[in-house]
């Protein structure tokens, strides 16, 4: 495991190293040419033994904690803290991205979920977020083909299966 992160924060540094090279080239090309970039790009060879044990391991933290987070959004165990329960008379008609859950019930296909946010007024139907912006239309109409295909797209269970086409 410490070989696949010692890999894995090598390829960050050298990636890192390279884009600020080409920026600068990209930049002041006057004092700094592609083939400078090229040059330095070819030369470089950063590993991680050439890192500080300090320093090394501070990396390697913040790496397994970018990780474990990443895990958990993506397995949907990332949930909102502030959620309100409103009846749904009172909630904003919106539909949200839910990390892109697709659910199943009595048959029908249910793409995301009900924005919990309450309305801005009754009439409107929508909180302040959605009024101005609505991208993935309203909870209660069967969303575009393109939202549905960028459902299936991002949803684990789905991802191998062909899309939707027209």
């Amino acid at each position: 495991m410490d070989d696949l992160l010692d890999l894995y924060l090598t390829n960050i540094i050298y990636s890192e190293i390279e884009e600020t090279l080409r920026y600068v080239s990209a930049r002041y090309p006057e004092y700094f040419t592609k083939k400078d970039t090229r040059d330095i790009i070819s030369k470089l060879n950063v590993t991680i033994s050439d890192i500080s044990e300090e320093r090394k391991e501070k990396l390697k933290d913040k790496t397994k904690n970018k990780i474990e987070i990443r895990k958990n959004r993506n397995n949907g165990l990332y949930t909102c803290r502030r959620k309100i329960d409103l009846p749904d008379e009172d909630r904003c008609v919106s539909r949200i991205w839910a990390n892109g859950k697709i659910s199943n019930i009595n048959g029908k296909t249910i793409f995301g979920a009900r924005c919990s946010k309450p309305r801005i007024d009754n009439s409107i139907g929508y909180c302040f977020m959605h009024y101005n912006n609505n991208p993935h239309m309203d909870f209660d109409q069967e969303p575009l083909l393109m939202i549905k295909n960028n459902y299936y797209k991002h949803n684990k269970q789905y991802r191998n299966k062909t899309v939707i086409k027209q």
